[in-house]
C-alpha cells in the first residue's frame, strides 16, 4: 500500500474480553477506504463492512456478501459463513479469531456472478452507444479497499 495511506485506518481498539470480539467496525467514509463506489454498477446496495480484528490469527476473504449478510450488515453470516465456522471450530478456533471481509462489499443483483458479468457487459455496452461511460465491475470498484485492509 502506498505510504500516503492513512495511519490510522483502524481506530483504537479499547481493552476487552475475549467475547466482546474486539471487533474493529467502521461506519464512516474511512470503512469505505479507496472504493468507486460512484462508478460501481453496485453504487445502490449497501456495503456490508468488514470485521477485521488487531489480533486476528487469521483474515478470510470471501467474494461477496450474500442475502442474509446484505440483511444483517455482516459479514460471513449467512449459509457458507456458518460452514466456514463449523471448520473453524473443528481446528479450535472461534470467529473472535477471525477477520473478515469480502473482495466485493455489495451483494450483486443475481445468484451467479458470471451471470452478472455478462448482464454489466450488455449494460456497459449500452452505455457506451449512448455516450455514457462504463461502469466498473465491482472487483475492480472494491479493489482500492481490499488492497488497503491486506496491507
Amino acid at each position: 500500500m502506498s505510504p500516503s495511506a492513512p495511519a490510522d485506518f483502524l481506530p483504537p481498539v479499547e481493552a476487552a474480553e475475549p467475547d466482546d470480539e474486539k471487533v474493529v467496525r467502521r461506519s464512516d467514509p474511512q470503512a469505505l477506504y479507496g472504493c468507486l463506489c460512484d462508478r460501481c454498477d453496485l453504487q445502490e446496495r449497501d456495503p456490508v463492512l468488514p470485521e477485521l480484528r488487531r489480533d486476528a490469527l487469521l483474515t478470510v476473504i470471501a467474494e461477496a456478501p450474500g442475502r442474509q449478510e446484505e440483511r444483517e450488515g455482516r459479514p460471513l453470516i449467512g449459509p457458507s459463513g456458518q460452514e466456514l465456522m463449523r471448520a473453524v471450530e473443528v481446528c479450535g478456533f472461534g470467529r473472535h479469531h477471525l477477520s473478515l471481509d469480502n473482495i466485493i462489499l455489495c451483494k450483486i443483483k443475481n445468484k451467479s456472478f458470471d451471470v452478472y458479468q455478462r448482464r454489466l457487459a450488455r449494460n456497459n455496452a449500452r452505455r457506451v452507444l449512448n455516450g455514457l461511460p462504463p461502469l466498473l465491475n465491482p472487483v475492480e470498484a472494491c479493489r482500492p479497499h481490499l488492497e488497503h485492509t491486506l496491507a
